[in-house]
């Protein structure tokens, strides 16, 4: 159904009009295209724009000192041509929330604007999608950062108890690489191949579908170029007891699609019981990789036997502070030092290398960073002493 939705739409990626354009269908009927009043959230450096009239979803992410798209285009188009019912179809791009395990007949239906200030938008549905559940999301971008912050109210308004999972649905500009932690020997729930790697460390995605465990709370996609990075996101709490992360990819006429799409735990409400959710996303320009976010800043790293190196990109207005970096080993930890971060602003960047020792019992080391008692693993960084 994926392809087939982007199949359809590619009939305008081209077609650079401002006025609707039509092709033809059958049996007289012809595809003509949706246009959409837009919501728009900026600051110096995101603008957003939203559709009210298709789900509230977030149809554009700029990056703009450089003009960055971070999502693939959005496009939707009438069915013309039947005097019942003129269908409206759309090739799912975006970001929204879908409802993983409930069955949505609605997937681009309108939503109420409740309030817009400067900062945020709050968008409302009682039947979200065409399902029981209502939906309430508060969006906001924050000042002076790249971080735009989420938090959904889903309520149960049908008679009966019923479960749902919420499924941050997304595509991200093409071309881009999917960057999703995935832990070791843990066999996600899901769809498509359910990949276990042997150890924890960053998975790009399998042709078609592919279900992983998180071994971290975000996902990310690196956009062509490799110098810009976006990942979403969420509390630990949100992945419990079952969340995973949700992979599409496949080649289409405007490129190859990789998605990352986080599917937080299950949740079973009663009638009228509620639910609240939380996630961010968060850009990091001038990463080329991500291994972690740890605060407000994303991670890159690569380890080698005499070496390791680090690059940092802030979110945010960043004061200095101090880092170690440390190896992890079956039996020990070995630090390689502190490391006094400056202050950075947002889309700032500090790099740093430092020596690994030479006399290294045998043995798996993985590499790890802490700050402020917070300590997190660089996925996929691992280094073999034999």
């Amino acid at each position: 159904m994926r392809t087939f939705l982007l199949l359809v739409f590619l009939l305008f990626t081209s077609a650079g009009c401002c006025v609707p354009r039509t092709v033809p269908a059958e049996n007289g009927q012809c595809f003509e295209e949706k246009k959409f009043e837009a919501a728009a959230l900026e600051n110096r450096y995101l603008a957003l724009e939203f559709l009210p009239e298709s789900m509230g979803r977030i149809s554009s992410i700029r990056y703009r000192p450089s003009g960055k798209e971070l999502l693939s285009p959005y496009k939707a188009v009438i069915l013309r041509g039947n005097p019942l019912f003129e269908p409206v179809r759309d090739n799912g791009c975006g970001i929204r929330e879908l409802l993983w395990g409930v069955t949505m007949t609605g997937a681009s239906i309108p939503v109420a604007t409740e309030s817009q200030t400067r900062e945020s938008i709050t968008f409302s549905s009682g039947y979200y999608g065409n399902t029981n559940f209502g939906l309430k999301r508060h969006v906001r971008l924050l000042p002076d950062s790249l971080i735009i912050e989420t938090s959904l109210e889903i309520r149960n308004n049908g008679g009966t108890p019923a479960s749902y999972s919420v499924w941050l649905n997304l595509l991200p500009a093409t071309p881009a690489v999917p960057v999703i932690p995935a832990a070791a020997k843990r066999p996600a729930r899901g769809r498509g191949e359910r990949w276990v790697p042997p150890c924890d460390t960053i998975f790009s995605g399998l042709p078609g579908e592919a279900s992983v465990s998180p071994a971290q709370c975000w996902a990310g996609a690196v956009l062509e170029g490799g110098s810009l990075v976006w990942a979403c996101e969420a509390p630990s709490a949100e992945f419990e007891p079952d969340g995973f992360f949700y992979s599409w990819q496949g080649n289409t006429q405007s490129g190859k699609v990789c998605t990352f799409e986080p599917v937080f735990g299950s949740r079973r409400l009663p009638p009228g019981g509620t639910q609240r959710h939380d996630y961010r996303i968060l850009v990091f320009p001038g990463l080329s990789g991500l291994r972690t976010v740890l605060g407000d800043c994303g991670v890159d790293a690569a380890l080698e036997p005499s070496h390791a190196e680090v690059k940092i990109s802030a979110a945010s207005p960043q004061k200095p502070q101090e880092w170690e970096l440390f190896l992890d080993g079956s039996s020990r930890q070995v630090s390689l030092g502190g490391i006094q971060i400056p202050a950075l602003d947002a889309g700032g960047t500090f790099e740093f290398r430092k020596p690994v020792p030479r006399d290294l019992p045998r043995g798996e080391y993985r590499l790890l960073l802490r700050s402020g008692g917070r300590s997190r693993e660089l996925t996929g960084c691992r280094l073999v002493i034999k």
